[in-house]
C-alpha cells in the first residue's frame, strides 16, 4: 500500500504539469499566479502521499509494546509475539555516559518497525540496536549509532531490514552522566505516523515556482541584463533576501532554547565577555589595556598577573597550567590587550554602548556583518556586470552572486560567532565596501573623487580590523591606478608605455583624486601606528606574538615552507567528504603529518567548490572579456594576493573553514568575469542554453554543498546544541527513514 501511495505522489504532479503545459492554462490567466497555484498543489500532493508513504504501511505482523522501568528493573509487554519472550533492563556507567541496555530474547517474529521511546531529561540520547535473525544467530550491530531526541518521538522510529524473523533484540541507550532515563518503551510493528511538514511544503513549492519562472524566461531575451531595469534589480534583491533569511535561520537555530517537551522557549544570544567588549569598556575609561575593568575582581586579577609574570615564558600554554588568566589576549609588560584590530570596537561596540548603556552581543554583530557582506558581494557583482561591455543574462549575474557568497565561506562565521569571526568578517566587509566604491568611482567617463576617497578609507579600515588585509590594498591599487591613468588620457600605444602610464596617473588633473586616496591611508595608518606604540612600544607590532593562546606564536615564521603542502591541499584543493548519512556532506579533518605545532580544524579547499572549476578558463578569458574590460591587473592581483593571503593565514594560524574567509573570496573574483565571458561567447555561438545549464548546475551544487556543510556535525554545533532543530531538518529531508 505504501509504495502505491509513493507512486501516486509522483504521478499526480506529472499529470498536473502535463495539463498545465499541454492545455496552456497559463495563457488565459497571469502565468505567475497560475505557476504559484500549481507549485503549491504539487507540494501538497508530494507531502501527503510521497513524503509520508511509510505512514500508509499495512503490516501483517503482530504488534507489541515492551515497557521497562529502570528503578524496578521490571520488563513487561502487551501484545503477542512469542510465549518465550524474555526481557531484561540493566544500567551501567562509563567515564562519560550512563548506559542502559534493554534486551528482548525470543522475539521470534517478523519485525518491520521499531519505535524506541525513552522517558528522559536528556535532550539527545545515543542509540544502538543489536539483533539476531534467521541469517545470523549471534548478536549483530544493526548500523551506526543513531540519536533519539525524547521530545521528538519520531526520531526513535526505525525501519529495520532483518533477514526473515528477528530472534532477539538488544537496544543500548547512552545519556550524559548528569541525565537519567526513567523508563523505556519499545513498540514493534507500528507504522510511522503521518507527519505534515509545512516547512517542507513551502520549500518544495518555492523550488517548483522557481522552475516555472526559469521556464517562462528561458532564451527569449526577457532576462537580458539591464542595469537600469527596476524589475531586474528587484529580482537580485529578492535573491539577496533569500540568502539573508537562510543566514538568519542559521544564527537563530544555533541559539534557540527548548524546554523538556521540545517547545521553543527563547533565543539566547548571550556570550561570555570577549576582548572586543573589554576593549570597549577600556576605551570608555580612557585607556587601551584590559586590566582592572571590574573593581570587584581587580585585586585578584593583579595577583594573577604577578604569578603570570614570574613564569619563564608566559606564552607557553603548559607553563600557565593552574593559573588564572585571560585567555586569547595579548600580554605585555604586565598588561592584557586585545590583539584583534581596534576598528570593530570603535565602529560597532563603542557607539552601541554609549547610546544604550548595554554591551553589543558578539553573536548579533557576527550575524549583522555576514548580512552586510552578502549585500556587498551582490553589489560588487552588480557593479562589474553593469560595466561589462558585452550582453549578459540576469540568471548568469544571479549565479555569480550566489557563487560569491558561498565560495567566500562567510556563512561559516555564523557557527561559533566569536571575536575571531568578528575580526575576519569586519575586515572583509570593509574590503568589499572599498572595492565597491572604487569600481563605481570609475563607472562613468567622469571620475567620482568622493567615491574614490570612501573606497580608500574602507580599504585602510580593513587593515585596522585584520592587519593581513593590507595585501588587499594592492588589488584595489591596480583599479585606482588604471582609472587615474585613463582619466589622465593614457592610451596603450608607443614604445615607452610605462613612462607614459605613470605620467598620466600623476598628471595635474589627478592631484585631487590622488590626495583623496592617500589621505585616508595616512590618517588610518598613523592612528594604527600610534595605537600599536602605546601598547607594545612599536608602531608596527599588532600584538600577534604576545598571544596567550595554545602556542607561543612568537615562534611562528613566514619562512616555514613546510606548511605549503598543507596550504595547497587543505585550503585550496581538498573536497568535502561524502557520507551515506545525513547531511551527506562533511568538512574534512585529518592528520597533518607535520612535525611541529599546527592548528587545524575542519576544512575544505576553496578550489574544490564546483563553480570554482571554471577557473581553468582564466587564461582563455584573459584574452577576451577580462582584457576588453581593462581589468586584467585586477583579476591577476586577486589571484596572486589570494595565494599570499592563503599562505599568511596558514603559516600564522592553520587551516579552518573560518580562516578561509580571509582569502576564499579573492579566488572567486576571476570566476565572475569567466562566467560572464562564457555566456557572451556562448551567445555568439548560439549555445547559451547549454552555458546557462552548466553554470546553473555548478552553482546549485556549490550552494547545496555549503548549505549542508553549515549544519554538518563535523563543523556546526547545531546537532549538539539544538538537536531539536538538526533532527527536524533530517526528518524533512530523509522522509524514507
Amino acid at each position: 500500500m505504501q509504495y502505491l501511495m509513493f507512486v501516486v505522489g509522483i504521478v499526480v504532479p506529472i499529470i498536473l504539469l502535463t495539463l498545465f503545459f499541454k492545455k496552456k492554462i497559463y495563457l488565459s490567466y497571469n502565468k505567475y499566479i497560475c505557476s504559484a497555484i500549481i507549485a503549491v498543489l504539487i507540494a501538497l500532493v508530494l507531502e501527503v502521499f510521497t513524503f509520508n508513504f511509510n505512514s500508509f504501511e499495512n503490516t501483517r505482523s503482530d504488534k507489541m509494546t515492551v515497557s521497562a522501568d529502570i528503578k524496578t528493573s521490571e520488563v513487561k509487554s502487551d501484545g503477542y509475539l512469542s510465549p518465550e519472550l524474555y526481557g531484561s533492563i540493566t544500567k551501567s556507567a562509563s567515564t562519560e555516559k550512563n548506559i542502559y541496555t534493554l534486551e528482548m530474547q525470543g522475539v521470534d517474529a517478523k519485525v518491520n518497525n521499531i519505535d524506541v521511546i525513552p522517558d528522559s531529561n536528556d535532550r539527545a540520547i545515543e542509540c544502538k540496536v543489536y539483533y539476531s535473525d534467521e541469517a545470523v544467530n549471534k548478536y549483530t550491530e544493526s548500523g551506526d549509532e543513531s540519536v533519539i531526541v525524547p521530545s521528538m518521538k519520531s526520531t526513535g522510529h526505525m525501519h529495520p531490514h532483518f533477514a526473515g524473523k528477528c530472534r532477539n533484540l538488544k537496544i543500548e541507550l547512552k545519556t550524559d552522566l548528569n541525565s537519567e532515563i526513567n523508563s523505556i518503551q519499545v513498540k514493534l510493528n507500528y507504522p510511522a505516523k503521518f507527519s505534515f511538514d509545512i516547512f517542507r511544503v513551502l520549500l518544495v513549492a518555492a523550488i517548483c515556482f522557481m522552475g516555472f519562472v526559469i521556464y517562462f524566461t528561458r532564451g527569449k531575451g526577457c532576462l537580458q541584463f539591464n542595469r537600469n531595469s527596476n524589475r531586474q534589480f528587484a529580482a537580485i534583491m529578492g535573491l539577496v533576501v533569500v540568502e539573508i533569511v537562510f543566514t538568519v535561520f542559521l544564527s537563530i537555530a544555533g541559539n534557540l532554547q527548548f524546554n523538556e517537551n521540545g517547545k521553543i522557549q527563547s533565543i539566547n544570544f548571550q556570550d561570555t565577555q570577549d576582548p572586543y567588549q573589554e576593549l570597549t569598556l577600556a576605551i570608555t575609561k580612557g585607556k587601551v589595556d584590559l586590566n582592572s575593568l571590574n573593581p570587584e575582581t581587580e585585586i585578584q586579577e593583579m595577583r594573577d598577573i604577578k604569578e603570570l609574570q614570574k613564569l619563564q615564558n608566559p606564552y607557553d600554554c603548559s607553563q600557565r597550567d593552574g593559573l588564572t588568566y585571560k585567555w586569547d589576549r595579548a600580554f605585555y609588560n604586565g598588561k592584557y590587550y586585545c590583539y584583534f584590530g581596534i576598528v570593530p570596537a570603535l565602529v560597532f561596540y563603542l557607539p552601541y554602548y554609549l547610546v544604550t548603556g548595554h554591551m553589543l552581543k558578539t553573536k548579533i554583530l557576527a550575524l549583522l556583518l555576514v548580512v552586510i557582506i552578502e549585500m556587498l558581494m551582490a553589489a560588487l557583482v552588480y557593479a562589474i556586470a553593469s560595466q561589462y561591455k558585452k550582453r549578459l543574462n540576469l540568471w548568469v549575474v544571479m549565479a555569480a552572486i550566489l557563487g560569491f557568497t558561498n565560495v567566500s565561506m562567510v556563512l561559516f562565521c555564523i557557527n561559533g560567532s566569536k571575536f575571531y569571526e568578528i575580526a575576519a568578517a569586519s575586515a572583509l566587509a570593509c574590503a568589499l565596501a572599498g572595492l565597491n566604491f572604487i569600481v563605481r568611482a570609475f563607472d562613468n567617463k567622469k571620475m567620482t573623487v568622493g567615491s574614490l576617497c570612501a573606497g580608500a578609507a574602507f580599504m585602510a579600515l580593513s587593515v585596522g580590523c585584520r592587519p593581513n588585509f593590507i595585501l588587499v590594498s594592492f588589488v584595489a591599487a591596480c583599479l585606482m591606478l588604471n582609472g587615474l591613468a585613463k582619466k589622465g588620457g593614457y592610451v596603450a600605444s608607443g614604445n615607452n608605455k610605462i613612462k607614459t602610464y605613470l605620467s598620466c596617473v600623476f598628471s595635474k588633473s589627478n592631484i585631487t583624486a590622488i590626495l583623496a586616496i592617500i589621505v585616508p591611508y595616512v590618517v588610518v595608518g598613523l592612528g594604527l601606528m600610534y595605537y600599536n606604540y602605546i601598547r607594545f612600544d612599536s608602531p608596527f607590532e599588532f600584538g600577534a606574538k604576545y598571544q596567550l593562546t595554545v602556542f607561543d606564536t612568537g615562534y611562528y615564521g613566514m619562512t616555514d615552507f613546510g606548511k605549503i603542502p598543507l596550504m595547497i591541499a587543505r585550503a585550496l584543493l581538498i573536497p568535502p567528504t561524502i557520507s551515506a548519512t545525513f547531511p551527506y556532506v562533511n568538512a574534512v579533518s585529518e592528520s597533518s603529518n607535520y612535525l611541529g605545532y599546527y592548528y587545524g580544524m575542519s576544512y575544505m579547499g576553496v578550489l574544490a567548490q564546483p563553480i570554482m572549476w571554471t577557473v581553468i578558463l582564466l587564461g582563455w578569458s584573459m584574452k577576451r572579456g577580462i582584457k576588453d574590460m581593462g581589468h586584467k591587473a585586477f583579476v591577476m592581483l586577486s589571484v596572486i594576493v589570494g595565494i599570499l593571503m592563503c599562505y599568511v593565514t596558514t603559516a600564522m594560524g592553520g587551516t579552518s573553514l573560518r580562516y578561509s574567509v580571509d582569502f576564499a573570496w579573492l579566488f572567486f573574483i576571476p570566476v565572475i568575469y569567466i562566467v560572464f565571458d562564457m555566456y557572451d561567447r556562448g551567445r555568439n555561438r548560439k549555445i547559451t542554453k547549454y552555458i546557462l545549464v552548466l553554470v546553473g548546475i555548478l552553482t546549485v551544487a556549490t550552494v547545496m554543498i555549503n548549505v549542508l556543510l553549515c549544519i554538518s556535525p563535523t563543523w556546526s554545533s547545531i546537532s549538539r546544541k539544538v538537536p531539536e532543530i538538526f533532527y527536524r531538518i533530517e526528518e524533512m529531508v530523509v522522509f524514507w527513514k
